[in-house]
């Protein structure tokens, strides 16, 4: 059995991220789909994954997520994932992105292991 892995953070502010990617996964999907979410440890960090099974994003525009203003849905303004990568940047924590068209997207929020 794995040992508890702790991080300091503001618990109000790490849900808020969390939330914000759930519900984009939720979106991103057209009629249902599973949305997984996980933790394990990766290096010094708690890794948490967020795995949608919605419509994936496209190549060219990953490394736009997470920019003001950019979405890829018609109504989203995009400011959703703007904040939610400035919680994780305040918390001194990364997020990375893989998406694959038609089969889903991978949030992944790393925090750093707390002392």
């Amino acid at each position: 059995m794995e040992d508890d892995l702790y991080v300091h953070c503001n618990a109000t502010q790490i849900k808020q991220a969390l939330i914000n990617i759930i519900k984009n996964g939720a979106e991103a999907m057209d009629k249902s789909g599973i949305i997984k979410v996980t933790t394990q440890k990766e290096d010094d960090y708690v890794a948490i994954e967020v795995l949608d099974e919605g419509q994936g994003i496209p190549d060219d525009m990953v490394k736009e997520v997470g920019n003001p203003f950019f979405s890829t849905k018609p109504d989203g303004t995009g400011l959703g994932l703007t904040i939610t990568k400035q919680i994780i940047e305040i918390h001194r924590g990364k997020l990375r992105i893989s998406s694959y068209e038609d089969v889903g997207t991978s949030f992944t929020i790393l925090l750093p292991i707390a002392d």
